[in-house]
């Protein structure tokens, strides 16, 4: 989010910068650790589901009865249930009419100039021209979807996040590849670290985002990837040593990891990756292995309270 930008409140246009910042915590939310997390993942990735195969059918379960939809750039009514189930159809029919289906990547928020519970959105792109449409819930289902200006965020493209899954939701495998002469051999922390950073990479990138720097050094103060999204910049250090929801980086080392972030006007973010070997059922990771890999969501260093 861009600080020196100019936004309409109330007819007057204000600096970014003198507008209340909400600062988010998608960590705290986990898919599949509760029965209401897993309704509303499911949901959300429903409506990504409805928009790339452009068919209404497939979120109308999820949509609860107090349902509402609203758009910054529209000064109408939000449309209830029953208007957005007339409309969506036509919508769809329309961009497969006109061939103008927009790019869609799963996006995490991290701060934004209003609250927002659910902190995953869903950036659509059309050419130079970028929205986000963000979510709500009632429980388990969609009680509001709005369609905003995505400058008023910061948030990155990213990849769902927990166990990561292949296209027919079974755990995805990971290869891990080596010299002939290092197969079945334990693999130190530096050959851990690097292929955890090869598959988040690889990840990052399937999810559309800007991969502008990797680095597989061991070395906590320095970052592993950097990423961008629109005018942000996010500094990440994988941890594959670490339980889910912690990270074993000391003070000193967020401290100078923070340090070289702010340098470059970046987010410092740690996010904690679990390697799980098959050869040796979730024992000592052994080179040339297969691997299934359960990868948290980036959380910023240095802040407990967001």
């Amino acid at each position: 989010m861009n600080d020196n930008m100019m936004i309409e409140i109330n007819g007057q246009k204000i600096p970014v910068a003198k507008v209340k910042h909400w600062r988010f915590a998608p960590h705290e939310f986990m898919p599949f650790r509760s029965a209401l997390e897993t309704a509303q993942w499911s949901a959300f990735l429903a409506l990504r589901k409805a928009w790339d195969t452009l068919d209404a059918s497939i979120l109308t379960p999820y949509l609860s009865d107090n349902f509402s939809y609203g758009s910054y750039w529209v000064n109408e009514q939000n449309l209830n249930l029953t208007g957005y189930l007339d409309y969506l159809p036509k919508k769809f029919d329309t961009i497969r009419r006109t061939a103008s289906k927009p790019e869609l990547s799963l996006s995490v928020l991290y701060e934004g100039l209003a609250p927002q519970d659910f902190c995953y959105a869903l950036e659509m792109t059309q050419g130079d021209v970028r929205t986000l449409l963000t979510v709500s819930f009632d429980g388990g289902q969609i009680q509001s979807l709005y369609m905003t200006d995505p400058q008023i965020f910061t948030y990155e493209r990213t990849f769902a996040k927990g166990g990561i899954l292949d296209e027919n939701g079974e755990p995805r495998v990971f290869k891990h590849r080596c010299e002939t002469d290092e197969i079945g051999k334990p693999m130190t922390t530096r050959q851990q670290v690097a292929f955890a950073v090869e598959c988040v990479v690889a990840l990052f990138k399937e999810a559309g985002s800007n991969v502008s720097g990797i680095f597989k050094s061991c070395y906590k103060e320095f970052p592993n990837i950097i990423t961008k999204t629109g005018d942000d910049t996010f500094y990440h250090r994988i941890d594959v040593s670490t339980p889910a929801n912690d990270c074993a980086i000391s003070a000193v080392e967020i401290a100078e990891f923070s340090a070289a972030a702010e340098m470059h006007d970046a987010w410092a973010m740690v996010m904690p990756v679990s390697l799980f070997c098959t050869e040796t059922n979730g024992g000592m990771p052994l080179c040339g292995g297969s691997f299934f890999m359960k990868v948290l969501e980036a959380r910023p260093l240095g802040e407990t309270n967001l």
